[in-house]
Order: structure tokens, then sequence, then C-alpha cells
């Protein structure tokens, strides 16, 4: 929790005490809700293990406190009343049922990724339940607070140890949903650091993207997600790494390594080669003239003239990787 200052603990703090002194009592505050809403608007979606460590510490230390002079009170509300701080109870009843309180929309970033979280709950129930409402959670969330969550959580979704095919699914449905497609696209395009292409690979995994490929492609500001939308649609493909295992190499000393499984999905949409070798061979990023000139010289068969025209272009390229492209692509020209 060192990440979050000492004025922010305290606040979560306090909010949780009053939140359980409320469900403690047959006089509801609202305000005591909205508070502790409040209290956790801003928290940073990193670490989420730790954050929701000690907000479950919080909530079980002020239930304990409370509980032990106030039992009698406490049996009616504690057993009816939900909130979004259940989903970091203890109690896999009350996480699941949390699940099925929250099926309207998450208040904000944070209680939204404590829900998806859900999806790699230790608890089956909890799991399953997470498949069902977390589609409709993102329905009626803001589109923003979604996107803010899946990029913070898709770069590390491979880490999740009960993450299953079914899971998958619902990442795609929530995908499906155009406002926060639009929101992704956007950002894939605008940001200038991060995994994104890791993220834009895992979005890949549904067509819902496909439409918008040659958009990112061509208006993405880091060269490297250029390269990746570009070199999907030249190959009309995606591919991703859908897990690791174990190979043996020698099983007389107990040798092996991890290998990569990977996963295909063709493209639902088809740009011509030769529109897109007028695009990237004169990219502004040498990374994707180099792509030009590694399809060039694969395409070259069945180009016809166009190919000498592309060969000489990236033959006199200020990069020498890309220039040593060119002019190999030109002498398997002269040679042909």
């Amino acid at each position: 929790m060192s990440l979050l200052l000492d004025e922010k603990k305290q606040a979560i703090v306090s909010a949780i005490r009053n939140y359980v002194k409320s469900t403690y009592s047959r006089e509801i505050h609202s305000k005591d809700f909205l508070a502790l809403d409040s209290a956790v608007e801003n928290l940073p979606l990193r670490n989420l293990d730790d954050i929701e460590r000690f907000i479950r510490n919080q909530f079980d230390f002020a239930r304990y406190e409370i509980a032990k002079s106030r039992y009698w009170e406490s049996l009616w509300n504690e057993k009816s009343l939900l909130c979004w701080i259940d989903l970091c109870n203890r109690d896999g009843f009350r996480r699941e049922k949390a699940l099925h309180a929250l099926s309207g929309y998450a208040p904000n970033s944070f209680i939204f990724a404590i829900a998806l979280r859900r999806l790699n709950d230790w608890v089956e129930n909890v799991r399953e339940a997470a498949r069902e409402q977390i589609p409709l959670i993102a329905r009626q969330s803001n589109s923003e607070d979604v996107v803010s969550v899946l990029w913070a959580i898709l770069p590390h979704i491979t880490s999740w140890g009960r993450i299953e095919s079914n899971d998958h699914l619902v990442f795609q449905d929530i995908f499906g949903i155009s406002a926060i497609l639009e929101s992704l696209k956007t950002k894939i395009i605008e940001s200038t650091s991060g995994p994104v292409t890791e993220i834009l690979t895992y979005v890949g995994r549904t067509d819902v993207i496909d439409k918008n490929l040659l958009e990112i492609a061509n208006m993405a500001i880091q060269p490297v997600v250029r390269v990746k939308a570009y070199r999907c649609l030249f190959e009309n493909k995606i591919t991703w790494v859908a897990s690791r295992e174990w190979e043996w190499t020698d099983f007389r000393y107990c040798k092996g390594r991890l290998k990569s499984v990977i996963q295909e999905r063709q493209l639902s949409v088809r740009v011509p080669t030769i529109e897109l070798l007028e695009i990237t061979s004169s990219d502004r990023s040498p990374k994707v003239r180099k792509l030009a000139g590694e399809k060039l010289i694969k395409e070259i068969p069945n180009l016809g003239k166009e190919a000498h025209r592309f060969a000489e272009l990236l033959a006199a390229d200020k990069t020498q990787s890309v220039a040593e492209r060119g002019q190999f692509a030109l002498k398997k020209l002269e040679k042909d």
C-alpha cells in the first residue's frame, strides 16, 4: 500500500468504518455509501492485489470492532445489505451476491476493476457469476472507466492462473460494445507509450477490431503499433500466444523449456498488397519501411512491374536496414 498516500488511506478507512456502522444500524445513511464510492474513486489501477487486501482487512477489522458491542442489532442488516465492498469479502457467497447486486453499473473504474478481477476468483461459483454479470455491468458503466480498467489489466491477463476459455469470451462481449470499442481504438491510436501492441493483439482475438485495423495502422502514434497492424493486414491474420506448455529437451538430465502455444485468426477484411506497400514504403518510421521491404521480397512474384518501383524506392532509403532490403529486392528482380 505504499502507492497510496496516508491521506488516501485514512479516507478509505474512515469511509469503511462509517459504512459498517450504517449496515449495523437500522438507520441506513446513503451518504455513507456515497462516501465509500468517493474514497476509492481515484485509486491507481496497479498493484490491485495489495489494495484489495488492504480494503478487505480494514473491512474485517471494522466489522469486528463494531459487532462486539452491537451483535444483536447486526443480525438483520449484516445479512441483507450488499455493496461493492463485498467484492473483497472473504466469504465467497457474499462476493457472488455482490456481483449480482452490481448488475446495474460500476460507480468508478476501481470498482469495475475489482469486479473484473472476480473472473480470477478462487471460488468457481464467483467466477461463474462474474462471467454472467461483467458484460451487463460494462454496458451500464462509463465507457472511459471500462477502457481504463482494460488498459491496466489486459497486458497481465496471461498471468491469471484461473482464467479459462469462457473468460476470454467475456472480454469479447465487452469489446463488442460500440462505445467501449471506439474509446479503446482511440486510446490505441493516441497512446505514446505503454504495452499497446499487447492490448491490440488481445482485442484482435475477435473480429470487432478488423474494420478499424487500417485506420490504426495509418494513424497510431507508436511505430511498433503501426508495424503490428500492418503486419496483420499483410498476412491477413492475427496471431497471439495462447498459453505456454512445458517441453522436455533432455529426459536424462531433466532439462526442458516452456514452449509458446500460438493461435491465429483470419481477418474478416482484406487490403490489397499494392495499397499496403504504397503506404508502408513511405511511412515516417524506418520500422514500418523495414516491414515494407520484408513483404516486398516475399511478394515479388505476385507484384509484376510494380515490384521494381518499390524496390528502387526502398533501395534509396536513408536507413541502412531498409535500403539493404530494397537492394536485395533489386538483385532478386535482376536474377529473375
